[in-house]
């Protein structure tokens, strides 16, 4: 999934629609295993902030299975945003190349 917003809409258009999304997702009874693998492509240079990084964390944390894995494909420093969220039930990968 990735997040095609503007520059100038973000994060206005996506927290109704994630956080609708990951309930969603949550009371899926047989899911085991989740991967998100949040990209941006080369039209656009602009990248979440670290507020908007906090709203997208809090609002997956609802999710819990056996595997569940956050990708992000472009270079991100969470250190801050994980201290203000606490603990997450996700593993997290920085695949930036």
């Amino acid at each position: 999934m990735g997040l095609w917003a503007h520059p100038d809409t973000w994060p206005k258009d996506i927290p109704a629609f994630w956080d609708d999304a990951w309930k969603a997702i949550a009371e899926m009874k047989g899911l085991k295993s989740f991967r998100v693998a949040l990209s941006h492509t080369d039209l656009w240079v602009w990248k979440p902030d670290h507020k908007s990084l906090v709203k997208l964390f809090q609002s997956m944390v609802i999710v819990r299975v056996q595997s569940y894995k956050v990708e992000f494909f472009w270079p991100v420093e969470l250190d801050e945003v994980l201290k203000e969220i606490g603990e997450v039930p996700f593993s997290i990968e920085i695949k930036a190349t």
